[in-house]
């Protein structure tokens, strides 16, 4: 697939084309101006965020996780890890101590992985039930641009193809067709 291949990951910033900031793709055969792009992203990015199906379409990361089991077991585990401390400190049986220690670790890694995966929150959460251009417009100008990137991230990959060659963007009409948006499965 051609999405997967490395010369159509762009970068933005470093050198500069007609002075203002571009995408440039890595191997340097295509380069864009970045507010046309930018802007058409952020428009169709904008639009989906308005919808009123957006909670529909936040994955549920912790549906189905009984987090209250799991920190009971967080306790569980860390009581035989003290027993099992106290049951090896006067033997001299420091791998038996090593390997319950370990397997203990090993359960806990797995079940604060849960934990986490239970609590995180979908970086689109903020615009459910706003359902309109203009309250979704507001949220996104006050975004970072990190969190803007975030939001994007979440919801879509964007595809930057080249406009043709010896075609150069300096007068020439954005062409909204140039740039694919790939939604990811929930948010289609």
């Amino acid at each position: 697939d051609q999405l997967d291949r490395a010369e159509y990951t762009m970068t933005a910033g470093g050198k500069q084309y007609l002075g203002k900031v571009s995408y440039k793709c890595r191997n340097g055969h295509c380069q864009r101006l970045a507010v046309p792009v930018d802007e058409y992203v952020s428009d169709v990015l904008i639009a989906r965020l308005a919808r009123e199906d957006i909670a529909d379409l936040i994955p549920q990361a912790g549906a189905g996780i009984d987090t209250g089991a799991l920190r009971e077991q967080v306790e569980v585990l860390k009581q035989r890890k003290v027993r099992a401390g106290l049951i090896f400190a006067d033997d001299d049986d420091a791998e038996a101590l090593a390997a319950v220690k370990a397997d203990v670790d090993g359960q806990l890694a797995v079940i604060r992985e849960q934990l986490a995966t239970a609590s995180r929150i979908s970086p689109i959460s903020e615009f459910v039930g706003v359902n309109s251009i203009p309250a979704v417009l507001a949220i996104w100008d006050a975004c970072s641009l990190g969190r803007r990137r975030g939001i994007l991230r979440a919801v879509a990959t964007v595809v930057i193809r080249p406009v043709g060659k010896g075609r150069r963007p300096n007068g020439a009409p954005f062409n909204e067709d140039s740039v694919e948006i790939h939604w990811v499965p929930f948010a289609v």
